[in-house]
């Protein structure tokens, strides 16, 4: 049996990435649009059985999920928006180039007091939030490069992309980017 690679998604580490901000950079992460998320709960453990089962019964024509028998549940981005209360503006996500992630994530990494030989990780991050010596504008950049990796837009590593890093150098336009059509976009690619 072929072995298919695995997405990284972990809401349960994203969990604890919202439980280390402070009221603070909760507001302002509201501010921009994207509360919804401050409020994403999960109290099961990180499996894909769950995930394995949906993308099962999800048909990638019709994005439809077909489950039960009322014809099943058409995920639009509009869905997306109403279920994780992210931002549905009217500005497409920025595109870039291999060069550009490459230099905004070294960038990232210099702000993150990172080495700048050795890979990003979310634990990392989180450790700054926690440890409150981040202010209010990094620890909000943190916020969303840990959300775009862990559960927005997973990718088969577990480090920080140059993506990431490039999509959230400029986060004042996160409150009017087209978020829910970033994420569907990204489901759909997966599929």
């Amino acid at each position: 049996m072929e072995q298919l690679p695995s997405v990284r998604c972990s809401p349960s580490f994203f969990r604890k990435l919202i439980e280390a901000l402070n009221m603070r950079q909760r507001a302002k992460i509201s501010k921009l649009g994207w509360g919804g998320l401050l409020q994403f709960y999960t109290d099961c453990p990180d499996t894909t059985e769950v995930l394995v089962y949906l993308l099962d019964k999800l048909n990638p024509e019709s994005m439809i999920l077909e489950v039960g028998n009322e014809g099943g549940l058409r995920i639009t981005e509009s869905c997306v928006r109403n279920v994780l209360g992210i931002p549905d503006g009217d500005m497409d996500p920025p595109s870039s180039t291999e060069q550009e992630n490459k230099i905004a994530l070294v960038e990232f990494k210099k702000s993150v007091i990172a080495e700048l030989d050795k890979d990003v990780k979310c634990n990392h991050l989180i450790g700054l939030l926690r440890k409150s010596n981040v202010d209010n504008a990094l620890s909000v950049r943190i916020f969303f490069v840990v959300a775009f990796n862990k559960l927005l837009f997973p990718a088969l590593d577990n480090n920080i992309r140059g993506q990431d890093a490039f999509l959230t150098k400029d986060f004042s336009q996160l409150e009017i980017l087209t978020g829910a059509r970033l994420f569907y976009m990204s489901c759909v690619m997966l599929l």
